[in-house]
């Protein structure tokens, strides 16, 4: 017999049947968002990216500086970040503005009118190849919406600002479209520039190298003048490093100049001019004064040379990019992809949360605190197809899972403790469609099957299915027309070909007014009638929440059984359904869970075919 689904902990199984039920909402977010992606690495704007190199040089030395300003010069890192500074300068981007007269270039300076160089940029991607082919076609797409939009609202330009102004704003452009960087304790400087044009990226990346260089080498010149007013107000370029240089040669000669000094300093009072003693130290401080001398104009050489050449040189011009920096189309789609399947996960873990639709036992219990009965499968829709309704169903497949739900509804019908079943059942549900009359059809044969006598009588006056699902001509001989007052009980007993056992009680039509035929006395005389005949009754009414039919029943059944509908009933209307038969304070049995599918059966169509 089936079993009741437990309530347990979500794993991995409830993960599959949930991707399952929201399959086509995860396909579609899926599609959708990776096209999206797609579309928008087609046609986003493209930006090339160039890269230019420039090493700052170890030392800096100025031809006049002493040994403790060379030192002072070495660069260290907080110098290294200084020409960083540099190169992103007001000051030094206006050069490079300058030299590629960007102030004439409506991108940069926005205060021109950018038509004429959408204009050139057009005609100059039409005779383009490579980067600048097809792919600046697409990549100017939402450029040219946005500047058809810009000029839809855009006013009459009243005179351009000052020049100076003008120059300023290109400069702000360019400073936004360039990176300066340095790894670690590198001399090497990286400069980047990123542009949709790939020619004017290379050209800007190498004039901010070139122009380094050469404001490097402007910077050094002006340090030498400096340098040079300093030696001159100390005496010229000799003495200054006679007195301020102490490389080690020097210093050991200026010791020795010194040593003779004092010779001659004390010789002198006590010997003369021509004295042999005074010759030779005066000969001696002559020849180290003139090492001095030759030592000087070498360094004072190298100095020169060395104040002649830049602080900078440039290692690596920037190529023009053939493909661009962005967007990259693998990884976007594949950004796209991997988006909207997270997008598509918390959709449908929203969804489900917000899904208070019954499929499990487990809610039913927690809400109506009563027990499910039975969980009935669909019937395949191969065997609708084949016109089997319930009776054909069960008679040909005894052993199948949906005739083996109908004998546990069968069971739960004993009353606890004893062999005997519960007399009048009543079948009720929340909202038509919910299967009430194909569980009341398949209680019914489980029990004719049984041995027992039993009557199948169909309140619902609004469907009346059960004569069409077992195949009767109730005709005149009708339930309506015994509530009438035109027939007796005896006269509405309809057999059942092929069921021995089973009798039915069924209306011949609808009714428009069925209330006023159950409320009657005629209604009650109809149960007191049959009561003593039968084994058990089963009476199929009408949903509970649509009409108050299944209330006249209520006093006079035994137990009342409220059918679901998996998937379909919602906690609330099931919360709501409950509540109304305990106001008429009906004997809830229990539920059975209905049009439950099977993981077996949630690829093929399946359907129970009656309400």
């Amino acid at each position: 017999m089936p079993v009741d689904e437990q309530h347990r902990m979500v794993g991995l199984r409830e993960i599959l049947d949930l991707v399952r039920r929201r399959l086509v909402l995860l396909i579609s977010v899926v599609v959708l968002g990776t096209a999206l992606a797609a579309a928008y690495a087609h046609y986003a704007p493209k930006s090339y990216r160039a890269i230019s190199m420039v090493v700052l040089e170890r030392t800096d030395t100025r031809p006049f500086a002493s040994e403790p300003d060379l030192k002072s010069l070495e660069r260290d890192r907080s110098a290294a970040d200084t020409e960083l500074d540099v190169l992103t300068s007001r000051i030094f981007l206006g050069r490079v503005v300058d030299k590629l007269d960007l102030i004439n270039d409506p991108e940069f300076n926005t205060y021109l009118d950018p038509d004429t160089n959408a204009n050139d940029k057009a005609s100059g991607a039409s005779g383009a190849s490579g980067a600048s082919g097809a792919s600046g076609a697409s990549g100017n797409f939402f450029s040219n919406i946005v500047a058809k939009v810009k000029s839809l609202f855009a006013s009459d330009q009243g005179p351009l600002p000052p020049v100076s102004k003008q120059r300023d704003r290109a400069i702000t452009k360019v400073f936004s479209k360039i990176a300066v960087a340095r790894t670690g304790e590198s001399l090497a400087v990286t400069v980047t520039v990123t542009h949709d044009d790939p020619d004017l990226a290379a050209a800007i990346a190498n004039a901010i190298a070139s122009l380094y260089v050469e404001a490097s080498l402007e910077f050094k010149r002006d340090d030498r003048v400096a340098d040079s007013a300093r030696a001159v107000a100390t005496g010229g370029a000799v003495a200054f490093l006679r007195e301020r240089v102490t490389q080690p040669l020097l210093v050991t000669l200026r010791g020795e100049e010194a040593q003779l000094l004092r010779e001659r300093a004390e010789l002198a009072p006590s010997l003369g001019k021509n004295h042999p003693k005074m010759l030779n130290v005066e000969a001696e401080l002559a020849s180290v004064q003139r090492m001095i001398g030759t030592e000087i104009q070498r360094i004072l050489l190298d100095l020169e040379n060395e104040a002649a050449k830049p602080s900078a040189r440039v290692v690596s011009l920037a190529e023009v990019p053939t493909a661009p920096y962005f967007p990259v189309p693998s990884l976007i789609i594949a950004g796209g992809f991997v988006g909207s399947s997270v997008l598509a996960a918390l959709l449908m873990i929203m969804l489900e949360a917000a899904d208070t639709r019954i499929r499990d036992s487990g809610q039913i219990r927690r809400i109506l605190r009563t027990p499910n009965l039975a969980s009935v499968p669909t019937v395949a829709a191969k065997d609708i197809k084949n016109n089997l309704n319930i009776p054909e169903y069960l008679m040909r497949r005894p052993q199948s899972p949906f005739a083996e739900a109908m004998r546990s509804i069968y069971v739960a019908c004993r009353i606890p403790g004893t062999d005997r079943l519960h007399k009048v059942i009543s079948f009720t549900s929340s909202l038509p469609g919910e299967g009430t009359t194909t569980c009341a059809l398949g209680l019914a044969l489980s029990a004719v099957a049984d041995g027992q006598r039993t009557l199948l009588v169909d309140l619902d006056l609004h469907h009346c299915e059960v004569a069409k699902a077992l195949k009767l001509e109730v005709n005149d001989l009708s339930l309506d027309r015994y509530l009438q007052g035109e027939c007796s009980v005896s006269e509405v007993l309809h057999k059942v070909p092929n069921w021995h056992g089973l009798d039915v009680i069924a209306p011949s039509q609808r009714q428009k007014e069925p209330g006023i035929l159950l409320n009657s006395s005629r209604f009650r005389e109809l149960f007191q009638a049959v009561r003593p005949h039968y084994d058990i009754i089963i009476v199929d009414t009408p949903p509970i929440l649509s009409v108050e039919d299944a209330n006249w029943v209520s006093p006079l059944a035994d137990a009342v059984i409220l059918v679901v509908s998996w998937a379909s009933t919602t906690e609330d209307v099931l919360a709501k359904a409950a509540t109304r038969l305990r106001m008429t304070q009906a004997p809830l049995l229990g539920t059975v869970l209905n049009n439950v599918v099977t993981r077996a059966k949630r690829r093929k169509g399946t359907s129970n075919g009656i309400a």
